[in-house]
């Protein structure tokens, strides 16, 4: 799914919060790369066409950035709901949450219910 990529990449960029300069400075960055580099066939259409890429991309990681600053994405499952089923505080809590934070990206629409099916099925394998 382009779209839980392109959630993941701009929540990457993004951290706690979205300042448009840097992603525009991280892009621009991209470009010059880009045309300061030798051609992979050694035609300009190619880059041209690679620097629209950028292009497009750019585009679709400011939108996402927008809309998720507009409504930002809620984890629906929280590090004390995994504590709930018998982690004990610490690192597993987190990596299972950042587990299911990754997951949830990929598909917005699972509901805490799937969110805690997986991560006891975490918990399970894990013992």
């Amino acid at each position: 799914k382009p779209e839980a990529k392109i959630r993941k990449f701009a929540r990457k960029i993004m951290g706690d919060h979205y300042d448009e300069s840097i992603v525009h400075d991280l892009f621009t960055l991209n470009r010059a790369d880009l045309i300061g580099s030798g051609t992979i066939d050694g035609s300009v259409s190619s880059k041209n066409q690679r620097l629209a890429l950028i292009d497009q991309f750019e585009a679709m990681v400011s939108e996402e950035l927008n809309r998720q600053e507009e409504e930002p994405l809620v984890m629906p499952v929280s590090g004390h709901d995994i504590m709930e089923l018998g982690v004990p505080a610490g690192k597993q809590v987190g990596e299972i949450k950042n587990y299911l934070t990754e997951v949830y990206l990929g598909d917005i629409n699972m509901s805490k219910t799937q969110l805690l099916n997986l991560a006891k099925t975490i918990i399970m394998t894990s013992k």
